[in-house]
């Protein structure tokens, strides 16, 4: 697990089969083999919509100039690379036809329809756009050239997100925190939770006051086979608030050293979490008994809220 997680992945989704669609249209039927010349280079993510924000073409470039990419390189020997934020998987590709590429990677071969220069991948939970940035593939791109500032070291997210004192204290420490309050960080946290699939549904209401509305609207998987609570918060307050888990039991084992929810919820808006189990301990399933609580947070780490439930 690492702290990448808890900003975002999206190459899951492409696991799970879904489409890249293409936006406009065109005239004439071109040449295959110079359409695939005009595939060669590299793809970047211009703009983005979930149910709760959209981010246009200035939000995406902002995230950009802070070393935060999502590309998709294509070689002229029908090789690929995907890295969203330092997520990286290899694959390949091919022209299926005049108006469509087939991409294989992370096991699923995909149907990809193309048109107007602009690529869509369109999710259950939101719609990424793509457009060409560069005729030359970064064949050599590694991990770590997209990630920008988020963190990469399993023992730094598990010092930040376990770093945690009594919530009833007032005194809460949880690291750097304002790093989770940026923009660019914001997005990537909705670039992980729209790869979610949700494999069960739930309506569980944990809080619903002043401070917030929280309800737990299934069970799910994310990219790495993790299962865990798919999550929904109105943020009622004035103020930006991050939600952390406190406490967390599965099938009456304490396992809150591997259960993990981190996102932050803009003043005034709704946004998707996922509380998620470390596959490599624990498995979340519809006969599960959990109890958990989670705590919300100011950006200056102060305890604001603390809400629990047990399912």
């Amino acid at each position: 697990m690492n702290m990448r997680r808890s900003f975002g992945a999206l190459v899951g989704a492409v696991a799970l089969s879904v489409s890249l669609v293409a936006c406009g249209g065109g005239s004439g039927t071109p040449d295959l083999a110079e359409m695939r010349d005009e595939f060669v280079g590299t793809w970047e993510l211009v703009s983005m919509e979930t149910e709760s924000t959209t981010y246009d073409e200035d939000d995406v470039a902002s995230m950009a100039e802070a070393g935060m990419l999502v590309t998709l390189d294509l070689d002229e020997g029908g090789d690929l690379i995907y890295n969203e934020l330092g997520t990286q998987h290899e694959g390949t590709w091919s022209v299926e036809s005049e108006d469509a590429l087939e991409l294989d990677i992370a096991g699923s071969t995909i149907d990809v329809p193309y048109a107007n220069d602009q690529l869509t991948l369109d999710v259950p939970a939101g719609i990424m756009t793509f457009e060409k940035a560069s005729d030359t593939p970064n064949m050599d791109r590694q991990p770590e050239d997209n990630a920008g500032g988020a963190l990469t070291d399993e023992e730094d997210q598990k010092d930040d997100e376990k770093d945690v004192d009594d919530p009833d204290s007032g005194d809460t420490d949880l690291g750097e925190l304002a790093d989770r309050f940026t923009d660019e960080a914001i997005v990537a946290q909705d670039l992980y939770v729209m790869d979610i699939e949700k494999t069960a549904d739930l309506d569980v209401t944990m809080a619903d006051d002043e401070t917030a509305r929280i309800v737990v609207t299934g069970i799910g998987t994310d990219f790495e086979g993790d299962t865990g609570y798919m999550l929904t918060i109105e943020n009622r307050s004035d103020q930006d608030l991050y939600i952390e888990n406190i406490a967390t039991e599965l099938d009456g084992e304490d396992v809150y050293d591997y259960a993990t929810v981190a996102r932050v919820i803009k003043a005034g808006e709704t946004a998707d979490a996922f509380l998620f189990f470390d596959s490599s301990v624990c498995t979340l399933t519809e006969d599960s008994s959990c109890y958990f609580a989670v705590g919300l947070f100011d950006i200056d780490a102060n305890i604001v809220a603390a809400y629990e439930a047990t399912i």
